[in-house]
């Protein structure tokens, strides 16, 4: 590997492992807020959430050294912006399971 192909890999790293962490720690979040706010569920959302970030981190580092992982990088992104767009709907969701009998409460 020559010394600008190093150098342009580690900067374009740099630049994009931020956000995509942050996009890692958005999905999880999301999910924790959820159950923070359906007591009944609480468990299994904040377990849901961590699971799909853990999920697709690992699956990026996995592949991140292949066009996979770029694949992986944006189709994490494009799933964070989906959860963001159908909060509503899936608090609604959320909320319709729970009274409708879902888990017991913890």
């Amino acid at each position: 590997m020559y010394l600008r192909d190093y150098v342009v890999l580690q900067l374009s790293r740099l630049i994009t492992l931020p956000l995509l962490h942050a996009v890692f720690s958005g999905i999880a979040g999301q999910f924790i807020a959820l159950g923070v706010e359906t007591t009944r569920m609480r468990r299994a959302l904040c377990v849901a959430g961590i699971a799909m970030a853990a999920l697709l981190h690992g699956l990026y580092d996995a592949f991140s050294t292949t066009v996979f992982g770029f694949l992986f990088a944006v189709g994490s992104v494009l799933i964070f912006i989906a959860y963001i767009r159908s909060v509503d709907d899936m608090r609604a969701s959320v909320s319709t399971a729970a009274s409708e009998g879902g888990p017991p409460r913890e």
